[in-house]
Parts: C-alpha cells; structure tokens; sequence
C-alpha cells in the first residue's frame, strides 16, 4: 500500500533530461605548476546557459618542454564542467593526469579556474596546482 501512495504521489513528477544541444569551440591557457605553459584547443557539447550549465569537452594541449625547448608536446584531454551563476567546477583526464578545478565562470561562457593534478606517470606535464583561462564559445 506504501508503494501504491508514493507511486501516487510521484506520478505528476517529470523527469527531463539535459539538452546537449549546443555544441562550440573551446580554447584557453594552462599554466601548471611546474612552470610550464600550455595552449588548449578543442571542441565542447554544452546545455543552455540559464543561470548555470553543464559542459562535455575534448580537445589537445599544445606547448613546449622546459627541458627540451625545441620539442613540441601535444596533450590530448577529455573532461566535463559545470557552471552556477559565477561558480564553476569540473574534472579533466589527459594522459599526464587526473584533474579536479574550481574558479569563476561566467555563465560557462569565460572560465578561470584552479585545480590539482594528480599524475599518474614519470615526469608528467601536468602536477600540482594549475591555472586554467578558457573561452568556451558555443551557441544554436
């Protein structure tokens, strides 16, 4: 009989799902801890911006090595990012490292953020603390 009233209770409940509806270019600034500086560029899947959102992207980090000025690393990345008014959070893996960040975003459309990077392999790029400047920019 509980089940019949919760039931009862729940059924004028809609689920709605999120509209990844709107998909973008993404390119920013990386600048880890251990001084090195990195370029992103890629592509993003994003819902619609009212008062927060969420953000699935994928793209490649382009920069050089400290150690080795003449060699170009390229670093593939995947992650997703969420937004609430100005408040912004999210979770990244590339092949160096596993990482958390939390900063400022506007709206998921300009992105200041501060993480730390969990490596998972010998003189990885990213490790530590890192600083993320991004522009996500996408529309219908």
């Amino acid at each position: 009989m509980k089940y019949l009233l919760i039931l009862f209770i729940l059924s004028p409940c809609v689920a709605i799902a999120q509209d990844f509806d709107y998909w973008g270019a993404k390119i920013g600034y990386t600048h880890t801890n251990r001084s090195h500086n990195l370029i992103f560029a890629g592509a993003s899947l994003n819902t619609k911006p009212d008062l927060g959102g969420i953000s699935l992207y994928g793209g490649t980090h382009i920069g050089f090595h400290n150690d080795m000025p003449s060699k170009v690393q390229i670093i593939p990345e995947v992650g997703a990012e969420f937004c609430v008014l100005l408040l912004g959070g999210g979770f990244s893996i590339n092949t160096h490292a596993i990482e958390p960040h939390v900063g400022l975003s506007v709206f998921n459309f300009v992105d200041a953020k501060i993480g730390y990077a969990v490596a998972f392999r010998e003189n990885p790029v990213f490790e530590g603390f890192t600083l993320r400047l991004a522009i996500n920019c996408f529309g219908k």
